[in-house]
């Protein structure tokens, strides 16, 4: 009775795996678990069309963009051809995912020369090339000003810091953006020579950025921009 008491369970525990493989669930995961689900195209960039070993790259970026919010349940797979699937909990988070799944993640440090430029104006980077970009910052971390607005701050790489070095002793009274995919985020006066490659931002709010919007930009220099950009095309809870 024993022996066949061991097999029933044994088969059960069979049963019980093949049905999560079969809803594509991994060991003590369910669909219930997750609380929404979000599916990202990864769209075509200069005229290339992303490949699979690109989607793959895309996955693990936003895996682990994702990964360093702490979210309670998630994944993250691939759709062929073209389409990330994320699907996560609580349902608190859906803000934090399309804050960093949803952008590819290009930071530009811009001279803006003589033009004064608002947070949230879209900049045309052939008409201001940047300076240097994201793989210039050697690390990035939520910090504050003197007035306690929140800010995120940025130490840069010898070349980045030797760069804005050279720019800020002679351009002082001139104008200086950092934009997000093409977006400004931050672009201040430049006050004085910027010697040791520390820079700190603050978002135009009074209170400065929101934590999200600080925890997102460090998070997506901490991890790169992604290959290809993605575009949201359906959401379900």
């Amino acid at each position: 009775m024993r022996g066949r008491a061991s097999v029933r369970t044994a088969l059960a525990a069979v049963i019980v795996a093949a049905l999560a493989l079969v809803a594509g669930c991994g060991p003590g995961e369910s669909r219930e678990a997750f609380a929404f689900r979000i599916a990202f195209q990864a769209l075509p960039a200069d005229g290339a069309a992303p490949t699979a070993a690109d989607l793959e790259v895309i996955r693990q970026i936003v895996e682990s963009r994702l990964e360093a919010t702490g979210v309670a349940a998630l994944r993250v797979t691939v759709e062929a051809p073209d389409v990330v699937i994320v699907e996560a909990a609580p349902a608190s988070v859906v803000g934090a995912v399309r804050a960093l799944a949803g952008v590819a993640g290009r930071v530009d440090f811009v001279p803006l020369g003589d033009t004064q430029m608002a947070e949230g104006q879209h900049l045309d980077l052939t008409a201001f090339p940047p300076l240097f970009s994201g793989d210039q910052v050697a690390s990035a971390s939520i910090g504050a000003n003197e007035t306690g607005q929140r800010t995120v701050d940025f130490v840069l790489k010898d070349e980045g810091r030797q760069l804005f070095a050279d720019y800020t002793r002679n351009h002082i009274g001139a104008y200086f953006a950092i934009a997000l995919d093409g977006e400004i985020i931050s672009a201040p006066m430049i006050n004085g020579t910027i010697a040791d490659g520390k820079v700190q931002i603050a978002g135009g709010g009074v209170g400065g950025f929101t934590e999200l919007q600080a925890q997102s930009l460090v998070t997506i220099l901490q991890f790169g921009q992604l290959p290809f950009p993605l575009q949201e095309v359906a959401r379900s809870e």
